[in-house]
C-alpha cells in the first residue's frame, strides 16, 4: 500500500513525460537550428553551438544562430518562396512564442565568471599571467555538473548583458566583441532565458553553458530547471498525498505506542513498571531503525514539498508583476530588474524542486527495506534476506580480495589508457568505467588505440578471466551455498497464505477480546522477568563472592532453558486464557520442530528411550552375534498379559535361537574394543567417535542394570 501511494503521488507531481518533452524540444532546437558559418548565398549554416571553439565563434553563433531562433526580427518564409520577409513590429517581437507554444518571459541574460590571477607553477618558464584554480573540468562535464556547480557572477558594470526581445541586438554584440567581454581571464559564461508552456503549465529556465578549460578547449552543455506552477492542478495528487502521509503517520503512531508499551508495562500485580534499559536493548534492531528512517525521510520530504509550493506561489506573483512591467516599452530598466528577480527566483525554486525530486527518488529504497522487513517475518519470503545475512561474514572477506584485485586493475587502466580515453582520466571515473567493462560495456577500440592491440588484449583478457570468470563466479558460489541451506531450512515452513490467515484470525480475536495480542503478551512476560530479577537482586547476600546485578540476572532469566507449562504461561501473562496458552505452546513446539536444526547427542537419545521404557514397561533381550541388531519388543501393557505357561514357552523358544544370549559385559566390550582398534588402524575412526561409542556402551549398560529391560543385539 505504501509503495503504491508513493508511486502514484510521485507520478502525478513530477510529470516526467511532459518535462522531458519540453526540455528535449528546446535542446533539439538549439542544437540543430541555431546554426552559423553560412555559405556564400546564406542558405545553410554548417556549424552549431557544439562547434563554438573560440570567442569569435561564440559571437558568430550568438548573432546568426541563437538570435535567429529566439530573437527573430523578421517573419520567416519558406525557401524558394516569392513572398517578401516582413519586419516584425515591437508587439509581435515581444509576444511571438518560442517553438509555437512557449511564451518568452523577459529578455535574455548573458553572464560570466571571471578567474582571479594566480601564480604559475613554474615562473621561470613563462611570462604570461596564470590564474588561480577554480571550477575547471579536465573532461567533458555533464548536465548535472553544469547545473549544480556554483557560478560566481561577475558583478562589474560589464559583467552582465541583457538582450532585449524588441531591440536590435547586433549593436550589443558588436560592443561586447569590441570591449573584449570574453578574454583569457573568463572561466565560464552562460546564456539564460525563461519560457512558460501554458499547455503543460510548466515554467522552464534554460541555461546554455560555455566553460573555458585551462587547456584551451571550450566545453558546451545545456541544462534546464523545470517546474509546474500549479502543483495541485490534478486533485488526484492531493488524494495520494493524504493516503501516503496518512500511512506514514500511522506507522509513526504505532512506533510511539510500541515504545510506550515497552517502557511502561503493567506487571502481574497490576502496577505499571518502567523498563527503559531492557526495552532499548530489544527495540533498537535493524528493522526498527529502518522504520524510523522511512518516517524521518518521509516527513523531510513533506517539509521540502511545502517549501517548494510556497516558493512557486511567490514566483507566480513575480511573474504577474513582470508581465505588467515588460508590457510598457518605455520602462526597460524595471523590466530588466524584474526579469533578473524572476530568473533568480526560478533558479532557486528549480534547485529546491530538483532536491525534492532527488530525495523522492531515493525514498523507494526505504520502502524496499520495509518490504524486506515484512518478508523477514515469513520464512519462505525471508530466504533472500537470511541468505545475505548468513553469508555476510564470507562476503566481507571476499569483498576485501575482490576490491584489492579490482583497484589494482583500475590503476593499471589509468596507466595504460588514461592519456587518450576520457573514461580512465582519473581514479573515480576509471573505477566506474572498469566496472562497466566487467558488466560487458567495454570500449576495446579506444583501448587499443592507446597502447596497441597486444597490450590492450592482454589487459582485457586477464581482467575478464580474473574478475569475471573466477572472482564473480566465486561470489555466486558463496551466495548459492548459503542459499541452499536457507532454502532447506524454510521448506517445511507454512506458506504465506497460511500466515496471512493466522494474522487475520489473531487480529479478529484480539479485537473481540478473546485473546491477548502477541506483542502485549511479550511485554507482560518481559515485565514478569524484570520483576523476578529485582526479587533475586534483593535476596542476594551482601559481600557474596559472585554478586550479580539486575541486568545480568535478567539476561539469565531471558535465556533460561526452563520448560514453560500452560500454568506458568497463564501465571506470567494473567490476561491469557487457558485455550490461548495451550494453543501458543503447541504452535511454539511445532515451530521449533520445523525450524530447529540441531544434532541430538546419543546419550540424550538413550535417555529418551529409557523414559519411554519406564512409561510403557518395555522389556528387551540381549543376544550376542556377529551382527548387532536392536529390536524393541511390544510393551507388556499394550496387549493381553502372558500366562506363566506362555512365558515359559517363549523362554524355551529363545534358548533354541541360534544367537547366544549374553549380557553386556566384558565379552561384548572386548568385541567392541577389537573393532575399534581395527578401525583405528585403518584410520577411519576419530577420537570423538570413539568417545561417543564409549558413552553409548556405558549408557546401555546402565539401562540394562537399572531397568531390567531386554534388547536384542
Amino acid at each position: 500500500m505504501l509503495i503504491i501511494c508513493f508511486a502514484a503521488m510521485l507520478l502525478v507531481h513530477e510529470t516526467v513525460a511532459e518535462t522531458q518533452s519540453v526540455e528535449k524540444a528546446i535542446r533539439f532546437d538549439i542544437e540543430e537550428n541555431a546554426n552559423f558559418a553560412f555559405n556564400d548565398i546564406a542558405t545553410m549554416g554548417h556549424k552549431n553551438y557544439k562547434d563554438v571553439n573560440s570567442f569569435t565563434d561564440f559571437y558568430s553563433w550568438l548573432r546568426l544562430g541563437f538570435a535567429s531562433i529566439y530573437l527573430p526580427r523578421s517573419s520567416s518564409i519558406s525557401e524558394g518562396s516569392t513572398l517578401p520577409s516582413a519586419a516584425l513590429s515591437v508587439r509581435d517581437m515581444s509576444e511571438m512564442p518560442y517553438l509555437n507554444f512557449n511564451r518568452k518571459i523577459g529578455p535574455v541574460k548573458l553572464v560570466k565568471e571571471v578567474a582571479q590571477a594566480g601564480t604559475c607553477p613554474n615562473t621561470e618558464s613563462t611570462t604570461r599571467t596564470c590564474y588561480a584554480a577554480g571550477t575547471d573540468f579536465v573532461i567533458h562535464p555533464t548536465e548535472f555538473d553544469m547545473a549544480f556547480t556554483s557560478f560566481e557572477e561577475d558583478t562589474s558594470a560589464n559583467g552582465t548583458v541583457w538582450l532585449s526581445l524588441v531591440e536590435d541586438i547586433n549593436a550589443q554584440i558588436d560592443a561586447m566583441e569590441r570591449s573584449g567581454w570574453l578574454g583569457a581571464d573568463t572561466r565560464r559564461w552562460k546564456i539564460t532565458f525563461v519560457t512558460y508552456n501554458a499547455d503543460f503549465d510548466m515554467l522552464t529556465s534554460t541555461d546554455i553553458h560555455f566553460v573555458l578549460s585551462r587547456s584551451g578547449r571550450i566545453w558546451k552543455e545545456i541544462s534546464f530547471m523545470s517546474l509546474m506552477l500549479s502543483p495541485y492542478g490534478n486533485l488526484w495528487g492531493l488524494v495520494w498525498e493524504i493516503l501516503f502521509f496518512g500511512s506514514i503517520t500511522t506507522i509513526f503512531i504505532e512506533e510511539l505506542l510500541e515504545i510506550f508499551r515497552g517502557v511502561c508495562t503493567r506487571s502481574s500485580d497490576g502496577k505499571f513498571r518502567c523498563r527503559c534499559g531492557y526495552f532499548l536493548m530489544d527495540y533498537f534492531t535493524v528493522w526498527n531503525v529502518v522504520d524510523w528512517c522511512s518516517i524521518i525521510v518521509a516527513y523531510t520530504l513533506l517539509g521540502m514539498w511545502i517549501n517548494r509550493c510556497l516558493m512557486v506561489a511567490s514566483l507566480q506573483n513575480d511573474l504577474n508583476g513582470l508581465k505588467t512591467a515588460c508590457a510598457d516599452v518605455n520602462d526597460r530598466d524595471l523590466c530588466k530588474d524584474l526579469t533578473e528577480l524572476v530568473m533568480k527566483s526560478a533558479a532557486d525554486t528549480g534547485e529546491v524542486s530538483a532536491s525534492t525530486s532527488l530525495v523522492s527518488s531515493f525514498y523507494p529504497f526505504c520502502i524496499l527495506l520495509r518490504l524486506f522487513k515484512t518478508f523477514s517475518l515469513q520464512p519462505r519470503l525471508a530466504v533472500v534476506t537470511r541468505t545475505l545475512w548468513m553469508s555476510f561474514a564470507d562476503l566481507v572477506h571476499f569483498g576485501i580480495i575482490f576490491f584489492s584485485v579490482f583497484v589494482t586493475y583500475v590503476f593499471m587502466a589509468m596507466g595504460f589508457f588514461g592519456r587518450t580515453v576520457e573514461g580512465y582520466s582519473d581514479f573515480g571515473i576509471s573505477f566506474i568505467t572498469l566496472f562497466r567493462s566487467l558488466m560487458g560495456d567495454a570500449d576495446f577500440v579506444a583501448m587499443e588505440d592507446q597502447v596497441g592491440r597486444a597490450i590492450a588484449g592482454v589487459f582485457h583478457i586477464s581482467f575478464m578471466l580474473c574478475m569475471l570468470l573466477i572472482l564473480l563466479n566465486m561470489l555466486i558460489a558463496i551466495i548459492m551455498d548459503v542459499y541452499g541451506e536457507t532454502k532447506r531450512s524454510a521448506q517445511f515452513s507454512d506458506p504465506v497464505w497460511d500466515d496471512i490467515t493466522d494474522f487475520f484470525r489473531r487480529w479478529y480475536h484480539a479485537r473481540k477480546g478473546d485473546r491477548v495480542s502477541l506483542s502485549e503478551a511479550k511485554d507482560t512476560f518481559m515485565a514478569y522477568l524484570e520483576e523476578k530479577a529485582e526479587e533475586e537482586v534483593e535476596v542476594q547476600v551482601e559481600g557474596a563472592p559472585e554478586l550479580q546485578n539486575k541486568k545480568s540476572i535478567f539476561v539469565e532469566l531471558e535465556e533460561s532453558e526452563e520448560i514453560v507449562t500452560v500454568n506458568d504461561l497463564m501465571k506470567k501473562v494473567p490476561k491469557m486464557s487457558q485455550e490461548q496458552a495451550e494453543h501458543s505452546i503447541f504452535e511454539a513446539v511445532k515451530w521449533f520442530e520445523k525450524n530447529a536444526d540441531m544434532e541430538v547427542p546419543t546419550v540424550e537419545v538413550l535417555r529418551g528411550v529409557r523414559q519411554l521404557q519406564l512409561k510403557f514397561g518395555c522389556q528387551t533381550k540381549l543376544h550376542h552375534s556377529s551382527t548387532s541388531v536392536l529390536i524393541l519388543d511390544e510393551a507388556s501393557g499394550s496387549g493381553p498379559p502372558r500366562s506363566e505357561a506362555e512365558s515359559e514357552s517363549a523362554a524355551r523358544e529363545e534358548k533354541k535361537d541360534s544367537l547366544v544370549q549374553a549380557a553386556l559385559g566384558p565379552g561384548l566390550r572386548s568385541l567392541v574394543s577389537d573393532s575399534l582398534h581395527r578401525v583405528e588402524l585403518e584410520g577411519g575412526l576419530s577420537v570423538r567417535a570413539k568417545k561417543m561409542l564409549t558413552q553409548l556402551l556405558d549408557t546401555a549398560q546402565t539401562i540394562l542394570e537399572e531397568e531390567g529391560v531386554e534388547r536384542r543385539l
